[in-house]
């Protein structure tokens, strides 16, 4: 038995744990009970001295898929292919298919060469389809993409042909999309 009147060592470490305990749920609870409603994001955003991601970026949603739509419609005449066809014929559908831009000697079409002769070797009627798979560059007038293409045989049982990953440079001219370069990945070529 003891003969102390003070209780020992053990116990007065324990009622400390337990106090500290019951403090830090206390605090905690006040901390969230006075933030009703209020998620950490928001609490941090206020704290913060940065706009939400939406607000920093230099172009809207709605630019970025007026100028994706406008990419595809570009990317996906690439892989759009009939028998017989010329070359000189297949840039005219490539350059019909959207707008380009208006720059000196105009926009090369860096890819049409290749998948052309790609193309012609196979002698299938193909049609396009193209996938944005990436931003290269983002701006507040203009914007590269990265799009995979793929010529796909309208013919059953025909494996579809995979033309690359291309750069499409977008840039606005006249409050309008229009492609400014085209080139194979980063390897972006303006004008010609």
């Amino acid at each position: 038995m003891r003969d102390s009147p003070f209780p020992q060592r053990s116990t007065i470490i324990l009622v400390l744990i337990f106090a500290i305990l019951v403090g830090a749920l206390f605090m905690l609870g006040r901390l969230l009970w006075d933030s009703p409603g209020d998620n950490l994001a928001e609490q941090l955003h206020e704290q913060s001295s940065y706009p939400p991601m939406a607000e920093a970026l230099p172009m809207d949603t709605e630019s970025y898929e007026q100028a994706a739509a406008l990419a595809l419609r570009h990317a996906e005449s690439y892989g759009t292919f009939t028998p017989g066809l010329s070359e000189a014929e297949y840039r005219e559908n490539i350059r019909s298919a959207a707008r380009l831009a208006d720059v000196p000697e105009g926009v090369a079409l860096v890819p049409a060469e290749e998948a052309y002769q790609l193309l012609s070797e196979q002698r299938l009627t193909t049609r396009g389809t193209a996938q944005v798979t990436g931003i290269d560059y983002l701006g507040a007038t203009s914007i590269e993409l990265r799009v995979e293409i793929t010529a796909v045989a309208e013919e059953d049982g025909a494996v579809p042909l995979d033309l690359g990953s291309h750069a499409l440079l977008m840039a606005q001219e006249d409050d309008e999309w229009v492609v400014a370069g085209t080139g194979w990945e980063s390897d972006t070529t303006v004008g010609h």
